[in-house]
């Protein structure tokens, strides 16, 4: 059980650091532009993905005081 739990923790902290990704992106060679690329792509992502998120937080908040 502690041995499980340990795993959980361990996947939950690599996912968190982008060490899994990082695993997985370099499985095969890419060219630096292509990384550049796919970099700038993610980095869209997540800079809208955290936009969206605070979007939704304001909306939920201006509904819970009744707006």
């Amino acid at each position: 059980m502690d041995v499980e739990a340990a795993l959980r923790k361990m996947s939950r902290v690599m996912a968190d650091e982008g060490i899994q990704k990082d695993l997985d992106g370099r499985k095969f060679h890419q060219r630096p532009a292509v990384r550049r690329v796919k970099d700038k792509e993610d980095s869209e992502m997540r800079f809208q993905k955290r936009k969206l998120k605070r979007t939704m937080n304001f909306i939920m908040s201006r509904r819970a005081r009744g707006f």
